[in-house]
């Protein structure tokens, strides 16, 4: 049987890899390795080939790799890492499957739970997907700032929310069906994609966290100011001097931060 299919190209991302990186071995390690052991050690992890090369790199000089007990004892782990169980629960995790089970007679048939895994995976990453963006336009509306884009941002969330319902009842489907069965989750993170509101409502939230920071600083800028104003004609000429040279330091300060806040409220149409 095939594996389901998930059409969420918009989420995949990079997945974690599965424990890939190079055991660096010391020279005392190198001079004592059982290489069948470390084989099998490597195999029950689900390791990748490659890193029989780092195993080279750090032990040729002390003494030779022994592949033949290397490969052997990876092979008898391959059979303990490459069960449905495990194959399933990396793929959920969301973990990158190496070559473990290349070599199995059975990796056609294992690599499926695997798949099964990765969908149900997937799956939620849509849902958060959505959570994400819906929490973005919750906060968004929560600010009186974005008043006069109230409406088009509840319409915006509105057609998040409904998605997201889908996306959670394709997700709990795919996760309730566990290893043994297959699922289709649809692609809905796409058509919202398409329909621009994902760009809208992060464009949004950017502006607000760069309106945010800048209403901080203004805020500072404007407390020396004042600071510096009030002591421009003080009777000590040197610290009217040094006074005036910081006042309007800040006060061009000042302008210029206003001068950016207008801007990104432009931008947004606020």
């Amino acid at each position: 049987m095939k594996p389901g299919k998930i059409l969420l190209a918009a989420l995949i991302l990079s997945a974690a890899a599965l424990v890939e990186g190079c055991s660096v071995m010391s020279k005392e390690e190198c001079l004592s390795a059982d290489w069948e052991s470390r084989g099998l050690n490597d195999g029950t992890e689900g390791k990748s080939s490659s890193v029989i090369s780092e195993y080279h790199k750090a032990c040729d000089v002390y003494r030779p790799v022994d592949e033949g007990a290397y490969r052997k004892g990876r092979g008898r782990g391959a059979k303990i890492f490459c069960v449905p169980k495990t194959l399933f629960s990396t793929g959920r995790s969301g973990a990158e499957l190496t070559d473990i089970c290349n070599d199995l007679p059975e990796y056609g048939e294992l690599a499926v739970y695997y798949q099964r895994g990765q969908i149900a995976y997937l799956a939620e990453q849509q849902v958060r997907w959505f959570d994400d963006l819906i929490s973005k336009a919750d906060s968004l509306l929560a600010s009186s700032r974005w008043f006069s884009k109230g409406f088009r941002i509840r319409e915006m969330r509105g057609t998040l929310a409904s998605a997201r319902l889908k996306a959670k009842t394709a997700a709990d489907r795919a996760v309730n069906a566990g290893m043994n069965t297959d699922v289709i989750v649809p692609d809905l993170s796409s058509d919202i994609e398409r329909s621009g509101i994902p760009e809208t409502i992060n464009r949004y939230a950017d502006a607000d966290d760069s309106l945010d920071r800048l209403e901080t600083e203004m805020n500072s800028n404007r407390a020396s100011v004042m600071r510096y104003e009030g002591c421009m004609h003080d009777k000590d000429k040197d610290k009217a001097d040094s006074c005036r040279r910081e006042y309007f330091y800040y006060r061009d300060q000042q302008r210029q931060l206003e001068y950016e806040y207008r801007q990104i409220e432009l931008s947004v149409g606020l």
